[in-house]
């Protein structure tokens, strides 16, 4: 395998910084989620530390593929990128999808449209990595990747229509309370949450269009949804203390019965 040309290895020596940037916080994330594990949250604790997990793996492929020599390192480095990817994103919309699930009290229109979201991104998700592959460019000596533009357009589209829905939908069942802490701390952590998402979708597909930017572009991605998924451990702590600002204004106020449908959401929230 020849040497990388000069663009490739720009573009390789930044993904790489951002690669790394997403591996620290996973590793936080990871003993984060393990410290506070207990049978009330193991379900989304769990999605958390393997959705980490998944992305420490497919920065762990994607190593293989850009240091390793030979045809070999691409195509197997690239596979275990590519697989790692998608079993990450797919947490991170089963994470996503379950809190707006909780927020509704499960309601069942809501579960089975969130049913829907999560079996579409994995059908795509199976379709990638099933016809993607790494090969060696043979003028150039350039480990490159292989992918069906529509694929990708199907999966991105997956994950931020399934971020989106969960937007809607807290919003949407917060909004009779939205004077409330509790309720303003709900909204803002999904709209932010959907405003980075989609914004890094765009760059992602964008960049898919040149191979050496996609790399770039995909290192970029990891550390944003690195930050997304580690940010609930803030958002947790933020939620709790705004709660019991609203409970105690409703107490202060008399309005305790006008406060039941939120008791209950951070009740199940607790889960979260």
């Amino acid at each position: 395998m020849s040497a990388p040309v000069p663009v490739h290895v720009q573009t390789m020596v930044i993904g790489t910084l951002f690669y790394g940037i997403a591996v620290g916080t996973s590793f936080y994330g990871i003993f984060s989620g393990i410290s506070r594990l207990n049978p009330k949250n193991q379900f989304v604790m769990g999605t958390i530390i393997f959705c980490n997990v998944m992305l420490i793996l497919e920065v762990g492929g994607y190593l293989w593929q850009s240091l390793g020599r030979g045809n070999g390192a691409c195509v197997y480095g690239n596979y275990t990128q590519n697989i790692s990817y998608h079993l990450c994103m797919i947490a991170f919309n089963v994470f996503i999808l379950y809190k707006a699930c909780v927020i509704t009290l499960k309601n069942k229109w809501v579960v089975l449209a969130a049913g829907v979201c999560l079996l579409t991104r994995v059908v795509f998700g199976l379709g990638d990595m099933a016809t993607s592959h790494g090969y060696i460019d043979t003028p150039t000596g350039e480990c490159l990747w292989s992918f069906s533009s529509t694929i990708l357009f199907g999966y991105m589209g997956a994950d931020v229509f399934a971020d989106l829905f969960g937007t809607v939908v807290t919003i949407s069942s917060v909004w009779v309370f939205k004077e409330t802490s509790f309720s303003k701390v709900l909204m803002a952590e999904n709209v932010t949450r959907s405003a980075v998402s989609l914004l890094q979708a765009v760059v992602y597909v964008w960049a898919s269009q040149t191979d050496t930017v996609f790399m770039f572009a995909n290192g970029v991605q990891m550390c944003i949804i690195s930050y997304l998924l580690n940010s609930e451990f803030w958002w947790a702590d933020t939620r709790h203390a705004a709660f019991n600002e609203t409970r105690n204004n409703a107490l202060e106020e008399g309005k305790e019965k006008s406060f039941v449908e939120l008791k209950e959401v951070n009740r199940n929230g607790r889960s979260f």
